[in-house]
């Protein structure tokens, strides 16, 4: 997004950083010039930046969630999150969705949804432990 924005008229658009808790991404503008929302609204008119927008749109946590708790999968998870769903599908969820980029997994609207805790998830979950053992978001 920040090679998009520098290319349209934003030269000095930061890169992302973590933000302090490691499950979100920023973007520090310096010297306070100007939000980042307003930029990313200049951006939409150029398809290749509006791609990235929806892209990053579709892995931000969604507000109704609530606050995030400690211990509750972020960014920094992601490749561990991508090895349990490796292995969710390996062990019998072939459904099973790789996580968005905020550490989440899309299933919302989807039979796994439905599906809930079921005994065929709690099977395949227990196999995967050595992958993720945490908390497991849905959005």
């Amino acid at each position: 997004m920040a090679q998009c924005a520098r290319a349209h008229g934003h030269p000095n658009f930061p890169d992302p950083v973590a933000n302090a808790e490691g499950d979100d991404i920023v973007f520090n503008l310096p010297g306070g010039n100007g939000d980042v929302k307003t930029v990313f609204r200049s951006l939409e008119g150029f398809p290749e930046c509006k791609s990235l927008l929806n892209q990053m749109s579709d892995a931000s946590p969604p507000r109704k969630r609530g606050p995030r708790r400690v211990g509750d999968p972020g960014p920094k998870d992601v490749p561990a999150l991508r090895n349990f769903a490796k292995c969710m599908r390996q062990h019998g969820l072939p459904e099973w969705p790789d996580p968005k980029a905020d550490g989440s997994f899309p299933m919302s609207g989807t039979p796994l949804q439905a599906e809930g805790k079921s005994n065929r998830v709690r099977t395949a979950a227990d196999a995967c432990q050595q992958f993720w053992s945490g908390r497991i978001l849905g959005s």
